[in-house]
């Protein structure tokens, strides 16, 4: 505790002495974690261009944090900056993994502006960017945990700017988030915390998330996760070729995305409202009301019973059975007893019994005045055979009683047959009838039956308001569905002057872009919605056509691209190769800025004489934010008390995360692709004020503002564990970019500076210098 102490005052002496120096500690919540090495101990220089972007940013908050933290209380989340060094942005603070594929503990800080991971092939630079789709929501990985450990943790903390802590407050209420596990000042909550329990079990891997300690589902962090963090993996390149991306990413740029979410909604509204209008036009019909009628009134008199058909074929399958039983037993009984008149195996065995006694009696004759030992062994046989057939005609009686017992106690009962044959001949008639093959089926019908009834006779008197709010949704889909298209599409004119600029910086200056926006019509008819000429004109449609609405608008999207200034436009999956696809996403991705770029160019004023000419004007909405606005929205009153939430969010995720998005951009074009990143990081024109990016490109790691380099070391132990090293140094950032070219140590020292905008004496000395004033107050 002392030497901390010790180290803490020389420390604060640098800082007063180097104002441009940051320590290499991290405080976090009044404890002073020191680093391990002295050369991790002093931060030096390589802040700087953070704190030029953020001038109240703390320095305790930009050097971010990575080490293991065994001991550490998980739920930390980052460092909390103080009211003083309050920064108004939303950003990942930090990322607390445990027992999750080769990480063993270890937290990951990040600072907002371009994060890059870089380190060896097979280091497991992925693994963290994998961490994070877990904690967002993603699919299970299987084998994801740690051995032996039976549980893998993982935690991500999120830093709010005001409005978007407006805004994912009102996201997770909609959600059906508990509310008293929100805080009471909801324009306070500084700060969301998500984490995931993924737990071996004998059935399989198990999840447990939370928000803010409380417990919720998988579906809350993908809907929260996908609000806060647009994730592009490693095949996202791809799946631009698909429609429903394209429309995404269009809305993002074209600041639609909360008007997309909001048509949506009152397409379902619609949707309902026609369904119940169904419902009471289908019951309009007064023979189908008859006849829904009269299969209630029969059902309440048969008062059938669930499966009643079925037990009454087996009792009547059983009774059938009993009656050609107990007739057996009649005949059974006649031969055991006879018939009164003789016959039957009793009188069989009396005239058998007779014969017996009569040899028996004969025996005795032949008996002289004295009894030889033979004469008395014929007299036993004959008495014991007497004895034998004594006992044979009681068990043939006792047989006998017995089966004419049984034949009494199931005599067939002639009524109870009939009536039973008659009820089930009534239930096949009403299954027939209402054309049912069971009584499961025609009870489930008829209680259908009674509820649209009920609801008829509810509805009757409804009908004409419904009917009326049906029309008012109708034309508020109708008009919100045209002012959306009308956004995108003036956003698309925009959009496809950026993509072919950012195209042309990324070495495909002869390709060409467009964005295809098309309507499709609706047959029958009465299954879209006839858009007004009025309406239709201003987005370039036919008008009195109906047209049928997607989920998110009427709008078909589709990027169109052409590999030479002769090709036509074909559609993207048609004609971009892989490498293609993956400049064409960074050029999407990079529009938004050179979009904004282009508008600074605009005549002061704040209104785009060229955006106005569609219908559209740029203001400087709230935070400098640029919004397209309508002409004729403001009569409307589109814009409302809600515009903060809408302004935060409707421009996409704050928080962009690309697992090696330009692995197929190549080495040539990385001092471009650096500059794109940087500039979408950094650039207001956008929401995304944080960008974390896995790359192989050390053009790019040495535009970063924090550096995060993955490797691999084996334990004492002998098992490897993947390790985060927050590169803060320059000398250190310098040795990392020379190994990832591959060349000498100065030629990263001159691309590093090159990116960074410093001098390169500030490597060379800079470590020397402040060591040299740590070893002068040491000794003081």
């Amino acid at each position: 505790m002392q030497s901390c102490c010790r180290v803490e005052g020389v420390c604060s002496s640098v800082l007063k002495a180097r104002q441009d120096s940051a320590v290499g500690r991290h405080v976090r919540r009044g404890r002073i974690v020191m680093m391990s090495m002295f050369a991790r101990s002093v931060h030096a220089f390589v802040k700087e261009p953070v704190f030029r972007r953020f001038p109240c940013y703390s320095t305790k908050f930009a050097d971010g944090f990575s080490g293991n933290v065994d001991g550490a209380t998980p739920g930390g989340g980052g460092c909390h900056a103080s009211e003083e060094n309050y920064v108004d942005e939303t950003f990942l603070e930090s990322v607390w993994i445990r027992d999750f594929a080769l990480v063993k503990e270890q937290r990951v800080g990040f600072t907002p502006g371009l994060n890059v991971i870089t380190g060896e092939s097979g280091a497991g630079k992925s693994v963290l960017v994998q961490a994070f789709g877990q904690v967002l929501g993603g699919s299970t990985m299987d084998n994801c945990i740690r051995s032996p450990s039976e549980m893998a943790v993982i935690e991500a903390n999120f830093r709010l700017s005001k409005g978007m802590s407006v805004a994912a407050t009102q996201k997770l209420l909609d959600l059906g988030f508990p509310s008293r596990a929100l805080k009471d000042n909801r324009e306070n909550m500084e700060g969301l915390l998500i984490r995931r329990e993924i737990t071996q079990t004998p059935n399989g891997l198990r999840s447990r998330c939370f928000v803010n300690g409380a417990a919720t589902s998988l579906r809350v962090l993908r809907d929260i996760g996908g609000f806060l963090v647009d994730v592009n993996g490693q095949n996202s390149s791809q799946l631009l070729r698909e429609s429903s991306m394209q429309l995404t990413l269009l809305d993002r740029i074209a600041g639609t995305v909360d008007r997309a979410s909001s048509f949506e909604k009152k397409l379902l509204k619609m949707k309902a409202l026609e369904q119940q209008m169904d419902d009471i036009l289908a019951l309009g019909d007064e023979e189908e009301r008859d006849r829904l009628q009269e299969l209630c009134d029969r059902m309440a008199t048969m008062k059938l019973m669930e499966g009643e058909e079925v037990d009454l074929r087996k009792s009547i399958r059983k009774m059938e059975s009993r009656r050609n039983l107990v007739g057996q037993c009649g005949l059974v009984g006649t031969s055991l007893g006879g018939d009164g008149t003789g016959g039957g195996i009793a009188s069989a065995i009396q005239d058998v019994t007779s014969q017996v006694r009569s040899i028996a009696a004969k025996e005795e004759q032949n008996h002289g005045d004295g009894e030889s030992e033979d004469e008395l062994k014929g007299d036993t046989m004959m008495e014991g055979a007497l004895d034998a057939l004594a006992i044979a005609a009681d068990k043939i009686y006792d047989a006998q009683d017995l089966v004419m017992t049984y034949a009494e106690t199931f005599q067939f009962d002639e009524f109870e047959y009939d009536e039973m044959g008659e009820r089930l001949r009534k239930i096949e008639v009403i299954l027939r009838d209402f054309d049912c093959s069971t009584s499961e089926e025609i009870l489930k019908l008829a209680k259908e039956a009674e509820e649209k009834l009920e609801r008829w006779y509810q509805m009757e008197d409804k009908q004409g308001d419904w009917a009326e709010e049906l029309a008012c949704v109708k034309e508020d889909v109708t008009q919100d569905g045209c002012e959306l298209s009308k956004m995108r599409r003036a956003a698309a004119g925009k959009l496809r002057t950026a993509v072919e600029f950012c195209l042309e910086q990324l070495a495909m200056g002869s390709s060409r872009f467009d964005v295809r926006i098309s309507w499709d019509k609706a047959y029958p008819e009465k299954s879209g919605l006839v858009i007004p000429d009025d309406l239709a004109w201003e987005v370039g449609e036919r008008g009195q056509c109906s047209y049928r609405p997607g989920r998110k608008g009427f709008d078909n999207v589709e990027f169109l691209l052409a590999a030479g200034p002769q090709e036509p436009l074909r559609p993207l999956g048609a004609v971009a190769s892989g490498g293609e696809s993956s400049r064409l996403m960074l050029a999407l991705k990079s529009a938004p800025v050179a979009m904004a770029e282009e508008d600074e160019k605009q005549p002061e004023g704040g209104v785009s004489d060229s955006g106005s000419k569609d219908g559209f004007v740029e203001i400087e909405g709230r935070d400098g934010e640029q919004v397209l606005l309508s002409l004729h929205s403001s009569e409307r009153g589109l814009f409302d008390s809600n515009d903060r939430i809408e302004s935060v969010t409707s421009r996409g995720a704050p928080v962009m995360v690309l697992d090696e998005l330009d692995s197929g951009v190549g080495g040539r074009l990385g001092q471009t692709v650096g500059k794109m990143l940087k500039a979408l990081s950094t650039s207001n024109a956008t929401t995304t004020g944080q960008v974390v990016c896995v790359s192989h490109l050390p053009q790019v790691a040495a535009f970063a503002g924090h550096h995060i380099k993955v490797q691999k070391s084996e334990r004492s132990d002998g098992r490897l564990v993947t390790e985060f090293v927050i590169l803060t140094e320059p000398t250190d950032r310098a040795e990392e970019v020379a190994d990832m070219l591959g060349v000498g140590h100065m030629a990263a020292v001159k691309l590093l500076c090159d990116a960074q905008g410093w001098p390169v004496e500030k490597i060379e000395s800079g470590m020397d210098k402040l060591g040299d004033s740590i070893s002068m107050h040491s000794t003081g």
